[in-house]
């Protein structure tokens, strides 16, 4: 009796562990994740990190959206990785216009612009400004569902 416990409770554990995995590791540019919505789809996903002196910007590579929605995230800091008293934009484009933008203090906190929505298809970019003297390293986290 007590072995069947064990092994239930150990089934359970398995079952649990392999129904969170799936919906909270960021591990490739596309995978099988949880959408906000409550449904299940694949989204893309990708990172980049970018180190701008003051005053200027980069354009992020182009991607093609492969779902309707789009979410980015995004950190600054100092080149050193401390908190400081820059300001910086991230902007998502679309044949050279901005379609939704957020500036934000370069205190080493996150921020979300989220629920954009675009057209599966398309290609867009993400434009990374640095709107300040300092020398920033800016951390862009995009995803789409």
């Amino acid at each position: 009796m007590k072995k069947t416990r064990k092994l239930a409770a150990l089934l359970l554990a398995m079952v649990m562990i392999a129904m969170v995995v799936p919906a909270t590791a960021f591990a490739s540019n596309s995978e099988f994740s949880t959408d906000p919505g409550g449904g299940n789809s694949t989204r893309m996903w990708n990172q980049k990190t970018v180190t701008l002196s003051g005053g200027t910007y980069v354009d992020l590579p182009s991607f093609v959206a492969d779902h309707s929605n789009l979410a980015f995230e995004m950190n600054g800091t100092d080149s050193n990785g401390k908190p400081c008293n820059g300001t910086y934009t991230v902007s998502l484009r679309r044949l050279g216009s901005s379609i939704a933008s957020m500036s934000a203090p370069a205190n080493g906190s996150t921020y979300k612009k989220d629920w954009i929505t675009v057209t599966s298809g398309y290609t867009y970019n993400l434009r990374v400004a640095n709107n300040s003297s300092y020398t920033l390293k800016i951390t862009v986290t995009w995803y789409t569902w």
